[in-house]
């Protein structure tokens, strides 16, 4: 009778065991829901706040969709997955007569960039999970990073104009991860996994693109500098990742971007990516435009990178192999990304992603630090980033590049448009792609136009924006804004109102 109670009291103590691990992990999956709705509501109030698109460029992508679902093809040269989703979803809007067609293409554009943009929480928490080897004690933290990788202002900032960049990061996220599962495992399911990301990735954004590849290349060369492989392995492994890389970026320049993709090619082989870089342009007292946000995400970058340099240096001994390999990607790429060795031309757009492989680096900083107060220290820097990320996304007014009595107007100018398919109208940044998408006609700036240009078109307008912009600039609101287009003193105006003049230009101005 004895042992019969004993036995009853341990089944009941572990199903009661049981059932608070279950409850445990529940709380911290709502908990990453919850963090997942937040961004959500973020990035929707930011979309869908005003009744004009937000931002610079966030109008590229419905012109983009309308030209696919209406002729086939792109209106301009890009990699297609994202413009593939959201024209499938604007169909399907538009199909439950959710609107008429342009209502169903904004719609789906502004509904995209909202929501999936924050599924890069979910590898991240999947990542810091493995790493954190069932210590419930350190659990919690493992939700720290997936916050952080979605609401850290860098990427709060991609909202409407930066879609392809937000998108294709969260491919990079779960390559990240199913790289880890293949070191870590080497089961093959895993390697699949990682290459469908890879290629997700690559067919998005070639920024991305370029990230997903620079890591890979660091994790490749720290995995041969490591030792103890077989050449057997290395051989057959080089042959596989060579081919496939190959055939990816072969497929893409063939058939999708090949401008993209020599742009890529040259960046990263052939070091373009550091010529006219920052250092040499402060050493020679050239003019570089670097904002206060970019000045504080290089130190918040940098700051983590070095740390987690330190404790894994500190580490290398203990580390698993496969987390030690993605810790020194994410660390080399961090660092790469966010210091002043990288040329002008790509500074911004790399810095803007470089909080991607510092959320890997909080994470393995979270798992791995053994002081209480270390760890309090990290998690609370990080928690505060958070936390000032998002009242900074609450706060902060995302209005549109034209106003919305400019938008009228811009409708009214239809009329004297006789040929919108054979004509070209030259536009400051920010206005092109609502030209594009009112008129209908082909768009381009004025420092992309040549003399050749005029023997491609019937007719050449250039628009100029009198009033009703908000002075967007390369540094968003900081800065000098875009400069609007000259138009040539011997050009023909066709239009002129309130805020906006229109002029037809015969002949290429002096250069």
């Amino acid at each position: 009778m004895y042992l019969l109670d004993t036995r009853r009291f341990f089944l009941e103590t572990e199903e009661k065991n049981t059932k608070v691990i279950y409850w445990k992990e529940t709380a911290y999956w709502i908990i990453l829901g919850l963090i997942i709705f937040l961004a959500i509501f973020i990035r929707w109030r930011a979309n869908f706040n005003g009744k004009l698109m937000p931002g610079v460029n966030a109008l590229y992508y419905p012109i983009q969709v309308r030209s696919l679902i209406e002729n086939g093809h792109l209106a301009f040269s890009d990699l297609p997955f994202l413009f593939w989703l959201e024209a499938l979803i604007a169909r399907l809007l538009f199909l439950f007569n959710l609107g008429n067609l342009s209502d169903c293409i904004i719609l789906a554009s502004k509904g995209v960039d909202s929501i999936l943009p924050t599924f890069s929480a979910i590898p991240v928490f999947l990542l810091a999970n493995e790493w954190q080897n069932n210590d419930s004690k350190i659990k919690w933290f493992t939700l720290i990073p997936s916050a952080f990788s979605v609401f850290y202002f860098s990427a709060l900032v991609m909202t409407s104009d930066f879609q392809k960049n937000a998108v294709g990061i969260v491919g990079v996220y779960f390559f990240a991860y199913f790289l880890y599962k293949s070191l870590q495992s080497n089961e093959w399911k895993y390697y699949a996994l990682a290459g469908i990301s890879f290629i997700l990735v690559s067919l998005t954004h070639i920024g991305s693109l370029g990230l997903a590849l620079s890591f890979l290349l660091i994790v490749t060369i720290a995995l041969l500098l490591s030792g103890r492989i077989k050449k057997r392995i290395i051989l057959i492994g080089s042959i596989i990742v060579i081919l496939a890389l190959i055939g990816i970026l072969g497929f893409l320049y063939l058939f999708i971007d090949n401008v993209r993709i020599e742009r890529l090619f040259g960046a990263i082989f052939q070091l373009k990516l550091f010529e006219n870089n920052l250092i040499s342009a402060i050493i020679n007292k050239y003019p570089i435009s670097i904002s206060p946000p970019d000045i504080a995400n290089i130190i918040v970058i940098t700051a983590i990178a070095i740390f987690g340099l330190v404790l894994i240096i500190r580490k290398k001994d203990s580390l698993q192999k496969p987390k030690r390999l993605i810790v020194i990607g994410s660390i080399v790429t961090s660092l790469i990304m966010s210091s002043l060795i990288i040329g002008q031309e790509w500074f911004c757009r790399l810095l803007m992603m470089a909080y991607v492989p510092a959320s890997l680096i909080l994470a393995f900083l979270l798992t791995e630090l053994n002081g209480r107060v270390i760890r309090r220290f990290v998690s609370s820097f990080a928690i505060t980033l958070v936390f000032i990320s998002i009242i900074i996304g609450f706060v902060a007014e995302r209005p549109s590049s034209i106003s919305e009595e400019s938008y009228l107007e811009l409708n009214q100018i239809r009329q004297v448009i006789d040929k919108p398919d054979n004509t070209l109208i030259v536009a400051r940044h920010g206005l092109e792609w609502w030209v594009a998408w009112i008129l209908r006609t082909r768009v381009a700036q004025d420092k992309s136009i040549s003399p050749d240009t005029w023997a491609h078109y019937d007719t050449i307008l250039f628009i100029e924006q009198l009033a009703g912009s908000f002075g967007f600039g390369p540094s968003g609101p900081f800065g000098d804004p875009f400069p609007e287009v000259k138009i040539p003193p011997d050009a023909k105006i066709i239009y002129e109102g309130q805020y906006f003049r229109l002029a037809k230009v015969l002949t290429p101005p002096p250069l």
